[in-house]
């Protein structure tokens, strides 16, 4: 395994985000960049658990949702560019709620995708020069990556690498290669 590790929610969970909060036009947390929008917090996630359910850490690519416990140990591990907006997971049919989570929203968008990657283009972002892709296997140079600790890739914003190990956080991790 190489220098950073892709995670993802835990794709083998049964249940997971049933609705996303609605974000204000031109708010995207793919794209790597500070909202400085104001939004309607805590940010409400409509999810199907129960009160006995074991809960995740993580869920949702679109807008990230982290419990607290995983905030605090990513940022125990020295990362410092999470802008963390207050967030709910609520069951709409018991009333059930749970609030030490967090919407949030990695900063730093790097273009690090080696070319020797396998992936589909998709198109041109809207820079012109980044292609927008796909990875059916990511390779990083971690050079060009300068020694970030977590960020979305800019190939493919979606994509969420990191240095700190997440062993026992029940998230699904791809092992990514150096170049």
């Amino acid at each position: 395994m190489g220098t950073y590790r892709h995670i993802v929610p835990n794709i083998y969970a049964e249940l997971g985000i049933d609705e996303e909060p609605l974000l204000p036009a031109g708010v995207d947390f793919r794209s790597g960049a500070v909202i400085d929008e104001a939004l309607i917090t805590p940010m409400i996630y409509i999810v199907p658990y129960t009160d006995d359910a074991q809960l995740p850490h993580f869920e949702s690519e679109l807008v990230p949702v982290m419990s607290r416990r995983l905030v605090e140990a990513l940022q125990g591990a020295g990362i410092t560019n999470l802008q963390l907006f207050p967030a709910v997971l609520q069951n709409s049919k018991t009333g059930a709620t749970w609030t030490d989570y967090f919407a949030v929203n990695v900063v730093g968008l790097i273009a690090c995708a080696s070319p020797s990657s396998k992936m589909e283009v998709l198109g041109l972002r809207s820079d012109g020069q980044t292609p927008l892709a796909v990875f059916n296997e990511l390779i990083v140079a971690p050079q060009r990556a300068g020694g970030a600790l977590m960020f979305r890739l800019a190939e493919a914003p979606g994509t969420i690498l990191l240095v700190a190990p997440v062993d026992g956080w029940n998230l699904t991790v791809y092992p990514v290669a150096d170049e």
